[in-house]
């Protein structure tokens, strides 16, 4: 991403020698399913700017009920493909045991 994102160009080179002074979090979880974490990162790195702060802010929001959902459909995919396998091999002879 960061060959064709200039900004995230930077934040790759600005984390490469980063020196942090301060890392805050906050997390919170919406009655309607969403989990929201908040990260905070300050601090400098020397080659990139030695006179001015780097801060990060960086925000990750995932709908958990949606995400277990998914989980669940992978699980019984996985399963069904597990079995489909076991009884191609039982069919060949092959000991699944």
């Amino acid at each position: 991403m960061a060959a064709t994102n200039e900004a995230m160009a930077l934040v790759t080179r600005a984390m490469e020698d980063f020196h942090y002074e301060l890392l805050e979090s906050g997390i919170s979880y919406s009655e309607d399913g969403t989990l929201v974490l908040d990260l905070q990162l300050r601090g400098s790195s020397p080659g990139v700017d030695s006179d001015r702060p780097v801060v990060l802010n960086i925000n990750l929001e995932e709908d958990i009920p949606a995400l277990l959902t998914s989980l669940q459909l992978s699980g019984r995919v996985n399963e069904a493909v597990t079995e489909r396998v076991r009884e191609r091999l039982q069919q060949d002879g092959v000991d699944t045991q």
